[in-house]
């Protein structure tokens, strides 16, 4: 007896009677099968090019992993295989289960920051830098990251998104052990007073006393071209971010081709398609009007002076990316500019200024808090700010905002005082978009 190999089995359109794949009639009911041959389908209206199709599939793939979200998943994908490997008698991600996933969680504390003070310490409750035997741990929002980048993981390899009770199925990352113990990590964190900090607005005072540095800076006698370049760069960079109130994501990956000029080149006007949060088809139009008050901090003046330093230095930023880096040579690359790398221009600046910014945590997503919150001290409608900063919900925007907060004494309120500011002019011309012209034909 020779046992039959097994054949994928086909229902019968008549009785669904799971006959052999290459049947032609039915053994139940003794339906007929007709089968399409080459000269019974359809004529195809373009030539089946095969290596045409692999070529724009191998294209489409690798855009999707140059992402940054993808390089992450995909360097954190490489670790927790290693990491399985490494656990007796040997896992991968086939068989990984929830245990091995919290394993994997308490591990990656080696490399956490957060301090989590004992009660008895004497820096409990406190976020200063206390010298201690207390162990870092990540921070619950950084394990909540990594559950849900190991939860992707999984599900590419077939371990779906959701729990199992069965063995070796189901995303482990999604298990209630993983979300019991990130909720235990989260008291443990809270216990100790450590609650997630919000960066700190920076405003337009900080704005006048950084752009005088940087301005001093670039009018020093023998300072080299590319040093030019980069102070006009972080100069147009830093008050255009302010004043659109943008992410500096968004910013820096933004093309000459999204910006026009307002009537009489009385400002910009921005069109951002892809963004961080902004996938949809849909676009954020806001615009950015020359400032009146003050010419050392207007940011339509400072794009322009960029721009004429690049058109001297014959670098080409009227196409493509508008803020662009440069590589370990010096010499500018058609790319955009990091958030990392004008986050480390913005603290270099700020610790040339210790009297201004002694004690302060000066970030980037601190000029569009500060840029929202002096709009809302200007009078401007919560619908207008959302609108202008890029929020979707008001539930956000109250977040980021706070104004209850920055209105008390010693806040923001009164750090504005006597500032001549009336930055809701921007949205007054933002509906008449007669006479645009494209912002780079001078």
């Amino acid at each position: 007896m020779v046992p039959r190999l097994f054949v994928p089995a086909v229902r019968c359109p008549d009785c669904y009677y799971p006959n052999d794949e290459d049947f032609r009639f039915c053994q139940r009911c003794g339906y007929s099968r007709h089968l399409v041959t080459t000269q019974d389908s359809q004529p195809l209206r373009f030539p089946v090019d095969c290596a045409q199709i692999k070529a724009r599939f191998e294209n489409l793939r690798e855009r999707r992993a140059s992402t940054p979200y993808s390089r992450q998943k995909s360097a954190l994908e490489k670790e927790l295989s290693g990491f399985l490997q490494k656990i007796p008698p040997g896992r991968d991600l086939n068989s990984a289960t929830p245990e091995d996933v919290i394993h994997f969680l308490i591990w990656k504390d080696n490399g956490g920051k957060t301090k989590v003070h004992e009660k008895t310490c004497s820096g409990f409750g406190s976020k200063r830098d206390v010298k201690c035997a207390c162990p870092t741990r990540l921070s619950f929002g950084s394990v909540d990251s990594l559950i849900g980048k190991l939860r992707a993981i999984f599900a590419i390899v077939g371990r779906g998104s959701h729990d199992s009770e069965l063995l070796g199925y189901g995303n482990p990352a999604a298990s209630k052990k993983v979300k019991e113990y990130l909720s235990v990590v989260k008291e443990e964190q809270l216990e100790a007073r450590i609650v997630p900090s919000q960066a700190e607005p920076f405003f337009l005072t900080d704005l006048l006393v950084v752009a005088k540095l940087i301005g001093d800076l670039i009018t020093k006698p023998g300072v080299p071209s590319k040093q030019v370049f980069v102070l006009a760069r972080d100069q147009a960079f830093l008050k255009l971010l302010f004043f659109a109130g943008d992410r500096a994501g968004d910013l820096s990956h933004i093309k000459s081709q999204e910006i026009l000029y307002f009537p009489n080149k009385e400002g910009f006007l921005f069109n951002h398609t892809l963004t961080k949060s902004l996938r949809d088809g849909t676009t954020n139009v806001f615009g950015v009007r020359r400032y009146l008050h003050s010419g050392s901090i207007c940011p339509v003046a400072a794009l322009e002076v960029y721009i004429n330093v690049c058109d001297l230095m014959k670098v080409p930023v009227r196409q493509g990316y508008l803020f662009r880096p440069l590589n370990p040579s010096g010499e500018v690359v058609n790319a955009p500019l990091s958030s990392s790398a004008i986050q480390a221009r913005l603290a270099y600046y700020v610790n040339q200024l210790p009297d201004t910014f002694a004690g302060r945590k000066i970030t980037l997503h601190g000029l569009r808090s500060g840029c929202a919150i002096s709009l809302a001290l200007a009078g401007t409608q919560l619908l207008d700010i959302m609108s202008h900063v890029g929020w979707k919900t008001s539930k956000m925007a109250n977040h980021y905002l706070k104004l209850n907060r920055v209105l008390s004494p010693g806040g923001a309120g009164d750090r504005l005082a006597g500032v001549s500011l009336n930055l809701s002019e921007l949205y007054q011309r933002q509906n008449n978009l007669i006479g645009f012209t494209n912002a780079f034909d001078w």
